[in-house]
């Protein structure tokens, strides 16, 4: 009986570490699903955050795409605006007379131009039955509108608040001063005497050379 009892503690032995084997096992298993579930999540939660921020992407693209052509307006009227404004710098030194004086567009330049044609349609006119004429709003027959003297008093102001102030060249000039205003501009004529009437502007320059140099005016 001696033999038995002592060979029951020594069968247990390998059981218990099958059981410390298998529980080893077991918790290793455990850890390693863990890891894999938890690399899967995250890789999960990458790839969600990946699509996202190409969603977000292909949205901005979609959406610059729909204002491209806004956009583009946008830029191209800047561009406008900025060479509207290098324009009105050009205007501004015209008027202000810091544009060289042999230029044709300087303030300065004009101002004496518009003198001299008016001191030249004095001067040809004085003391002369000297009449401005306009051909009637139908037809082509001519109407008398005032005498030479009126017609500088009022070309006078129309000089200094109507085409100084828009005038770009010489020609323009004489074309503002030689036709009537708008909307419907007609040339005036001059009449002296029992003469047949002359336009206005081959008068002008009939008398003054420098007129007469000057290319056509084009509106």
């Amino acid at each position: 009986m001696s033999v038995d009892s002592g060979s029951k503690p020594q069968a247990s032995r390998p059981d218990n570490f099958r059981w410390i084997c298998l529980g080893v096992a077991v918790v290793f298993g455990l850890t390693i699903l863990w890891q894999i579930n938890s690399l899967k999540t995250n890789v999960t939660r990458s790839l969600d955050s990946a699509k996202r921020t190409v969603a977000k992407a292909n949205e901005a693209v979609t959406t610059i795409n729909g204002q491209l052509p806004q956009i583009v307006g946008e830029v191209k009227k800047g561009t406008e605006t900025l060479s509207g404004l290098a324009e009105d710098v050009e205007l501004i030194k015209s008027v202000a007379g810091l544009q060289n004086q042999d230029s044709n567009r300087g303030l300065r330049d004009l101002a004496n131009y518009a003198d001299e044609i008016q001191r030249v349609l004095r001067d040809e006119t004085q003391g002369k039955n000297a009449t401005i004429m306009i051909e009637e709003i139908i037809g082509s027959d001519l109407k008398e509108v005032e005498s030479v003297d009126e017609f500088l008093i009022g070309l006078n102001k129309e000089m200094l608040t109507l085409i100084m102030p828009f005038a770009k060249s010489k020609q323009e000039v004489l074309y503002r001063a030689s036709y009537s205003g708008p909307p419907r501009r007609k040339p005036y004529f001059v009449r002296i005497d029992d003469n047949e009437p002359i336009q206005l502007d081959a008068f002008i320059k009939l008398h003054h050379p420098a007129s007469a140099e000057l290319p056509e005016f084009t509106n």
